[in-house]
């Protein structure tokens, strides 16, 4: 019985203390380029941002966005990365509030992130 009692005791701190390591998510708006287009897209529905996680000097990205070009800006630097795992690590020397942008030509997401 106390063996019980101890499990649901660690088992209950693990779920209410907050886990230092986590990645934050941030979320990024869509844009469609229809320069390319002769005829504009007419979906009704909204276009679901995409989800990125950062964890230190790691950005996290989804699957799709793979062949994607990312860039980071704060007005003063300006980053450019090609996307090609689902990880992508920046430098150390990188941090505060940046404009985050990933664009493949056509389709277009941004957001403000805090490395």
């Amino acid at each position: 019985m106390k063996k019980v009692i101890y499990l649901l005791l660690i088992g209950g701190a693990i779920f209410i203390c907050p886990h230092q390591s986590k990645a934050e998510p941030y979320y990024l708006a869509r844009s469609f380029d229809h320069h390319h287009q002769s005829i504009p897209s007419n979906s009704k529905a909204p276009a679901r941002p995409v989800c990125i996680d950062i964890t230190a000097n790691i950005i996290t990205v989804p699957e799709q966005l793979v062949g994607y070009t990312l860039t980071l800006s704060n007005g003063e630097d300006c980053c450019t990365y090609y996307v090609t795992d689902t990880m992508l690590s920046i430098p150390q020397g990188i941090s505060g509030e940046y404009e985050l942008t990933i664009t493949n030509g056509n389709i277009c997401y941004q957001g403000k992130v805090e490395i």
